[in-house]
């Protein structure tokens, strides 16, 4: 989220999020719920100059308020829109990463959560500079053990890929 107006949405501890750069270039993360019917207001990455929920159309601004309720026909007048608002999550930039506390709570501070040795050796990879070029997500019904033990050990390439990677792997690595 490099530029105002970039964002990205994610789920996090069941929460959907959506995190943006605003226009006075801070990081903000938002429950991605439009406060009238709770639909997404935002799917996938881009940029964007507002967010608006395709049920009927209420509008957000990139930090977060509420912009226009369009043809409710004065329906919500009483209703302060600041109480309609995204509802904001705790979001901390720092060391070309984002961190969000999808719960809620204490602001977070990306340097504590880190500690002094990871930000300086993050520091080194100029993740700033990144950007998201394409996501994947995929969800698999397995056994969480079985995908640890195939997925962060090397040692079965040479047989079990020796038709494809195997014979150009150069051997027990781990």
């Amino acid at each position: 989220v490099r530029e105002p107006g970039d964002f990205v949405t994610l789920e996090a501890g069941g929460v959907p999020l959506v995190v943006v750069r605003g226009d006075d270039g801070v990081v903000r993360a938002f429950v991605n719920a439009c406060r009238h019917r709770a639909t997404q207001v935002a799917h996938g990455c881009g940029s964007t100059r507002n967010f608006a929920c395709p049920f009927h159309q209420w509008t957000y601004a990139r930090d977060g308020r509420l912009l226009g309720r369009p043809r409710s026909m004065g329906g919500f007048d009483t209703v302060d829109p600041a109480s309609s608002a995204l509802t904001p999550v705790p979001a901390g930039e720092g060391h070309g990463l984002v961190l969000v506390r999808p719960g809620g709570g204490a602001a977070v501070d990306v340097d504590a959560a880190l500690g002094a040795h990871v930000a300086h050796d993050l520091d080194g990879f100029g993740l700033a500079g990144y950007h998201v070029w394409d996501r994947i997500e995929r969800t698999w019904a397995a056994n969480w053990k079985l995908l640890l033990d195939t997925f962060t050990e090397s040692y079965h390439v040479f047989a079990l890929h020796g038709a494809s990677v195997g014979p150009d792997y150069p051997g027990h690595v781990m």
